[in-house]
């Protein structure tokens, strides 16, 4: 998940929100969920020095994938995974609909 962070901040990410899914091998109390957190804030400054941005994004409480799709938010929302039917590169044409 750090290197996901970093990664996506580098490429101009502007919020992120850590999921659970049904099969989501990790299970984290609320205090050690919180550390991660703090830490992944910390991995947010740190990548925002690295390529020069001067905003850090958001990263939100994790929550779980079905929640996630049905808040009513107008901005594009991706879950990538990597056997999905649809690739990144279909988006193009869909710029107005939600992905999720």
């Amino acid at each position: 998940m750090e290197f996901t962070i970093q990664k996506s901040i580098e490429l101009g990410v502007s919020l992120i929100t850590p999921l659970f899914s049904e099969r989501c091998g990790v299970k984290l109390d609320s205090e050690r969920l919180n550390k991660k957190l703090q830490q992944w804030q910390k991995i947010a400054i740190a990548a925002c020095e690295q390529c020069g941005r001067n905003r850090v994004p958001e990263i939100r409480p994790a929550m779980d994938l079905e929640a996630w799709c049905a808040e009513q938010d107008e901005g594009l929302k991706l879950n990538l995974h990597p056997r999905a039917s649809n690739s990144i590169n279909t988006l193009r044409y869909r710029l107005n609909a939600s992905a999720c």
